[in-house]
């Protein structure tokens, strides 16, 4: 589902600067990366769902090169292929909740907006535990709801891929468990690839890998480190 080779990026006019080598991801499987704050495992999310672009080497989605695609092929396979849950959320303040976790079918012409998703929608909240504040605005709702809302967004289109960022990271111990059900749930009815970030190591044991994401990059000390990281 995700192959990438010799990834660079830097940020313009800073000192962030990246440097994979290889990393897969197989079809189906549950990966989470650990790391340090600041050390860029947002930023590699971010770049395989095509919202950076590498400077050089290649990242391959699904078949797909997203480091030949132009921006607005990028955003269209994006919106149809791939599940983001935002370590901000990136909720919409004027939208209620259920038109928030409809927002992808709103915002791609590609997506019919008919009762089939409406109810898929409505099951995600039930979900989630937040069935009874559908109409309610996402201003009204705590940060762990806010969370929530976004997780039930990133699953509404039954995406190939799901890129989570700390999807747990504002919950509770119980609500923690009902959410990495819902993605996981994802995972083995739809064979969908789950790469997430997490610092909340209770949690590792329930995916199919754990890496640490340094492990991952090449190093000034030892540039060859990152080559057994697939």
């Amino acid at each position: 589902m995700i192959t990438i080779r010799h990834l660079m990026f830097s940020r313009p006019h800073g000192e962030f600067a990246m440097n994979i080598p290889r990393l897969t991801v197989d079809r189906g499987e549950s990966v989470v990366l650990t790391g340090p704050s600041g050390s860029g495992k947002t930023t590699l999310l971010d770049l395989a769902a095509g919202i950076l672009q590498a400077e050089s080497g290649s990242i391959i989605v699904d078949g797909q090169d997203l480091t030949a695609m132009t921006e607005p092929r990028r955003r269209s396979f994006r919106l149809r292929r791939i599940g983001l849950v935002f370590q901000s959320f990136e909720l919409i303040e004027y939208l209620s909740v259920i038109d928030n976790v409809l927002l992808p079918a709103r915002i791609s012409p590609e997506v019919i907006l008919d009762s089939e998703l409406r109810s898929r929608a409505a099951r995600l909240l039930e979900c989630a535990g937040l069935d009874r504040l559908q109409r309610r605005s996402v201003t009204q709702l705590s940060q762990g709801e806010q969370q929530r809302v976004a997780v039930c967004r990133a699953l509404l289109m039954e995406p190939t891929l799901l890129l989570a960022d700390e999807p747990t990271g504002n919950l509770d111990p119980d609500n923690s468990r009902r959410i990495m059900d819902l993605l996981l749930d994802q995972v083995r009815r739809m064979n969908t690839t789950l790469l997430a970030v997490t610092h909340d190591h209770t949690m590792l044991s329930r995916f199919d890998r754990a890496l640490k994401f340094q492990d991952l990059l090449v190093s000034e000390q030892n540039p060859a480190e990152a080559d057994r990281a697939s």
